[in-house]
């Protein structure tokens, strides 16, 4: 999925990018794993910002702000800037943060005197169309189908078979695809980053071999000029 936020001015538009927080895992991703349900963690729930999460965002704000205070003033005004994020519950708090460390309220802006905040309004896209081509282009999965069934990228994942053999072994699960270990390795990153470590027979391929197989699943999806414009969605639409 495609889970970013961007900000822009309204004038000039230097134009912000940015992904959301640290995040809990969306899911226990293999039944036998002992971290299997969502009360580990509590309250956040699945999917959602962690506290480091939370702070890597509201610092992404605050730096901005020194970056471009002498641009930007110091009091938001509403058609000063867009700000806009994908339809994803991480995303809107992330957005909600940077814009709570980029725009502090000064002056008459000041509503409550020992609240460092104030309301800034965001849009959120309901269908992600704007910001992720892969999502609503068709043609997207028999494209990247056709990378990954060549001869070049056969060879290339060739080497992982013991890797997928062994997870899919230990796991009583089928996990015999690149994606499969992209969801692995991002979701055990999750469970780690949170305080719980990963199984000890998965300490064997984690990080490092799931690491390197979940590059080649970025490499794969943007091998040709044909996916690196779908993958890169319709950022031109959203500048004009």
């Amino acid at each position: 999925s495609t889970d970013i936020c961007i900000a822009f001015h309204a004038l000039c538009r230097p134009f912000q990018l940015f992904r959301h927080g640290n995040r809990t895992p969306n899911s226990k991703v293999y039944s036998s794993n002992p971290i299997s349900n969502s009360s580990f963690y509590w309250p956040h729930g699945y999917g959602q910002l962690t506290e480091e999460g939370k702070r890597t965002e509201y610092r992404i704000g605050t730096t901005l702000r020194e970056r471009y205070q002498n641009f930007l003033g110091n009091a938001y005004n509403i058609d000063f800037m867009d700000s806009r994020t994908t339809n994803v519950n991480r995303t809107k708090m992330s957005l909600q943060l940077v814009l709570a460390g980029l725009w502090p309220p000064t002056g008459q802006q000041v509503f409550l005197p020992w609240l460092n905040w104030q309301p800034i309004p965001y849009n959120y896209l309901t269908n992600d169309k704007e910001l992720s081509g892969t999502s609503v282009c068709s043609n997207y999965d028999t494209l990247v189908d056709e990378v990954e069934n060549s001869d070049e990228i056969q060879e290339l994942l060739s080497v992982y078979d013991e890797i997928f053999e062994y997870i899919s072994n230990q796991t009583g699960e089928d996990f015999s695809t690149p994606d499969d270990m992209f969801s692995l390795y991002f979701e055990s990153v999750a469970q780690v980053e949170y305080g719980y470590p990963v199984e000890e027979w998965l300490e064997e391929v984690f990080p490092d071999d799931l690491e390197k197989i979940t590059k080649d699943v970025y490499y794969i999806g943007t091998n040709t000029t044909a996916l690196k414009r779908i993958a890169g969605g319709n950022y031109r639409y959203i500048l004009s």
